[in-house]
């Protein structure tokens, strides 16, 4: 069952911007509902809307589904509260070529304050502009973007963030980013 869920996690996370958060609707999908899906958007429409529907989450005016609300919900069934619960999820992976803008998205508890630290394939820690704190959106959204310098070394540095919630509990995850020579 593991195998089958992680297979779903991994081909979601190639179909779908949404990355982690959407992973776990997936995953518990395959559990849920197991079947073979034909094409990512029989993962897509189905799954996810099949999920969402189970769990009361309404979608968009577009028809789309906010899979933060996802995840709020799947956590409180497990008794965790998102609101109060400090979490993590790095929605995308950051591979750039030199010379060219960076961007993070990161899911975590609305209204929660979020910094970054970037550190570079050199070691050093990234002085770009656009890596300042932020508030989480009301939907526990946060982007950062940055440039990376043309004279940046090509290699796998780290970024770490940091986010205190609403009700002051801390958490901090890391990532691995990869800068790529043109």
């Amino acid at each position: 069952m593991l195998v089958v869920g992680w297979y779903g996690v991994v081909h979601m996370r190639r179909s779908v911007v949404g990355g982690a958060i959407v992973a776990v609707a997936v995953s518990l999908t395959v559990v849920l509902w197991p079947a073979t899906p034909t094409a990512d958007e029989d993962w897509v429409m189905g799954d996810i809307g099949r999920v969402a529907t189970a769990l009361g989450v309404e979608p968009t005016e577009e028809g789309k589904y906010d899979v933060s609300e996802i995840l709020c919900e799947v956590l409180a069934r497990l008794d965790i509260d998102c609101s109060t619960s400090c979490f993590i999820r790095f929605d995308n992976a950051v591979d750039v070529y030199r010379g060219n803008t960076a961007c993070l998205q990161i899911s975590t508890v609305p209204g929660s304050v979020c910094s970054i630290l970037v550190t570079l394939p050199s070691g050093r820690t990234s002085t770009a502009s656009g890596l300042s704190k932020q508030t989480a959106s009301s939907s526990g959204t946060v982007i950062w973007s940055w440039l990376v310098s043309g004279n940046t070394g090509p290699g796998k540095g780290t970024i770490q963030v940091t986010t205190t919630t609403p009700d002051g509990e801390s958490c901090t995850a890391e990532t691995e980013w990869i800068v790529r020579q043109k």
